[in-house]
């Protein structure tokens, strides 16, 4: 996560994240974002995010032995940006 943050601090005491963020840093993030700790704020309107939706879905293909996927997406509500991917399962 560190890599991906600004060094500039803004006016609220927080760093920025302005690109994608490591694959290996992505559950960080949920935790963070679910523990209140993170803020998420509209590139258009420079507003706080105050909800995100969060959506799973879940892929299997063919009888035994079955494989398939499991993911999550973590989207802004109304007009449905993409904030994060989540990978959840896989076999």
């Amino acid at each position: 996560m560190i890599a991906v943050t600004g060094a500039e601090i803004d006016a609220i005491g927080c760093r920025r994240v302005s690109r994608a963020v490591p694959v290996d840093a992505e559950y960080l993030l949920l935790s963070e974002l679910r523990a209140g700790e993170v803020a998420v704020i509209d590139r258009r309107s420079g507003a706080f995010v105050d909800r995100l939706d969060a959506r799973t879905s879940g892929f299997r293909c063919g009888g035994p032995p079955c494989g398939g996927r499991g993911d999550m997406a973590v989207t802004v509500p109304g007009d449905g940006t993409l904030l994060l991917m989540l990978n959840l399962w896989v076999s």
